[in-house]
């Protein structure tokens, strides 16, 4: 069974992450507009009416802010619990769209859209009840965790012997310190509940590499505040040796996490 682990996109202008298994065709998150969405899908050889539903990891604007059109269109339920449902909701109401169907769950449950198992855990950041996610489809584990300010145990615990990982390193400490940006914004960043910088990303990688973990994507890289070169460096430094493929996603594009031609 052919399996599928595409980023559209990430960063601060939004992020949305395809996962397809067999018959099963999820989104994480909707932070595109859905005319990107749409577009980007089918410039990688996918087709967005097959997309069965949107889970969702948080209620920030940069994950959410294409969900109320998209759903709309084709026709998708949505994935989350109520505190981030009340997010979308308000922000579909302001936009006087369709309200979408919301399938709740409570964050630490698991349950299943088709063909993959789908397992939800809380991360640490600046927003009411922020989950990550494992997805697993027969032996094959693979995890999203974006926007967390620190790793924790549980989060250590979730994503250990997965697969592949798209995985946040947001910022380079001394750009971001060096940054035109207000302190508060960057106290907030480099908060328990802010962004990891590249480092604490390297860190917490190396300390679930021998696992089982062969492919990591870097996410949602500042634009300011971090270079591509600068998150590479940083993990593959602290993974010498081991045998695990490093790449980032981009904000302007898709990028394929696992090969094209991945199976199951």
């Amino acid at each position: 069974m052919h399996l599928d682990f595409l980023n559209l996109g990430s960063g601060s202008r939004g992020n949305c992450t395809l996962i397809e298994c067999g018959n099963t065709c999820i989104l994480v998150d909707a932070g595109l507009s859905c005319r990107q969405i749409t577009s980007r899908l089918i410039s990688a050889g996918k087709d967005p009416a097959r997309v069965q539903g949107i889970c969702i990891t948080h209620g920030h604007s940069d994950h959410i802010s294409g969900v109320g059109k998209f759903c709309a269109d084709y026709n998708i339920p949505v994935y989350c619990n109520s505190i981030t449902q009340s997010f979308i909701a308000l922000g579909v109401k302001k936009a006087n769209q369709k309200m979408p169907e919301f399938r709740n769950f409570n964050t630490r449950d698991c349950f299943q859209i088709g063909d993959v198992r789908i397992e939800t855990f809380e991360v640490s950041h600046d927003i009411g009840d922020p989950i990550g996610y494992v997805f697993q489809t027969g032996a094959i584990k693979i995890g999203v965790v974006t926007d967390l300010g620190r790793m924790t145990t549980l989060v250590q615990e979730r994503i250990r012997g997965a697969y592949a990982l798209l995985f946040e390193s947001n910022h380079d400490l001394g750009l971001l310190r060096n940054s035109s940006r207000p302190w508060r914004l960057i106290q907030r960043i480099c908060a328990n509940t802010g962004h990891l910088s590249n480092e604490q990303s390297a860190e917490a990688l190396n300390e679930i590499s021998s696992d089982g973990l062969k492919v990591v994507s870097l996410a949602h890289l500042s634009e300011e505040c971090n270079h591509p070169d600068l998150a590479l460096n940083a993990v593959l430094d602290k993974l010498q040796g081991k045998d695990i493929e490093v790449k980032v996603a981009f904000q302007e594009g898709p990028t394929w996490i696992l090969p094209k031609d991945f199976d199951v």
